[in-house]
């Protein structure tokens, strides 16, 4: 095959798999976290929404585990994913690392889960959403009752003192915090980390980027974020 034609069979490849990225359309969030408290996009949903845009492309995909480690109730699997190009036998190989923890038999099936729906989440850059019911009712129900009002000349009402702690911005060493803790729970269980900040949105109120939280609402995602830490590690131990 000159080098022309193997340049062709790429360019084959690739369109198909812009063309799929053109179809895909925002995957609903039907799975419910009830430790957590959160919404997530299940893996069968992900499948079926990308599936026959796939076949319509021509677009088949492999995978293989090229590793496999049992740490307690935790799986380590190393994935190899092959997407392949029906019409010319193109292809391009990615490997994702995934963890699943179970304790039954299902370990290995949750990390393989999980690995399948990051693959085809960050292939085709499909879009998962916010929580269709988040508006400003989330950030009353977080911290609404503990703000105070605050006059024409953004002082306290109550107490003449300024913006007060609920108007601070975070600090980097609370910014510093709250990514090392998301790293270790991420590094603990199969859990990815916009489903550790959509449970934190849940929780303290939406913010668009964690610089841009108050530092009280920073205040309370280190002390859910260290809990939840907590938790994962006394099930492992």
């Amino acid at each position: 095959m000159t080098a022309l034609n193997v340049n062709q069979s790429k360019a084959t490849l690739y369109q198909k798999i812009a063309k799929v990225m053109g179809k895909v359309e925002r995957v609903p969030k039907n799975g419910y976290n009830s430790f957590h408290k959160y919404k997530y996009v299940q893996e069968s949903d992900l499948v079926d929404h990308v599936r026959g845009f796939m076949v319509e492309e021509g677009l088949v995909l492999f995978n293989n585990v090229r590793e496999y480690e049992v740490n307690g109730e935790i799986a380590i699997a190393t994935i190899e994913f092959t997407l392949c190009c029906t019409e010319t036998g193109e292809s391009v190989t990615s490997t994702v690392v995934a963890e699943g923890q179970d304790k039954g038999d299902k370990k290995f099936y949750k990390a393989m889960a999980g690995a399948t729906k990051y693959y085809l989440m960050k292939t085709f850059l499909i879009p998962t959403g916010d929580d269709p019911e988040a508006d400003i009712q989330t950030d009353q129900r977080a911290y609404g009752n503990q703000q105070q009002p605050f006059n024409n000349n953004n002082q306290s009402s109550g107490n003449n003192r300024s913006t007060g702690g609920n108007k601070k911005p975070i600090t980097d060493k609370q910014l510093e915090l709250i990514k090392q803790r998301i790293n270790e729970i991420t590094g603990l269980v199969d859990q990815e980390e916009d489903a550790i900040i959509d449970s934190l949105k849940e929780r303290v109120g939406e913010f668009s980027q964690l610089n841009d939280m108050s530092s009280f609402q920073a205040s309370k995602c280190i002390e859910n974020l260290t809990k939840w830490k907590q938790s994962y590690q006394s099930r492992i131990q």
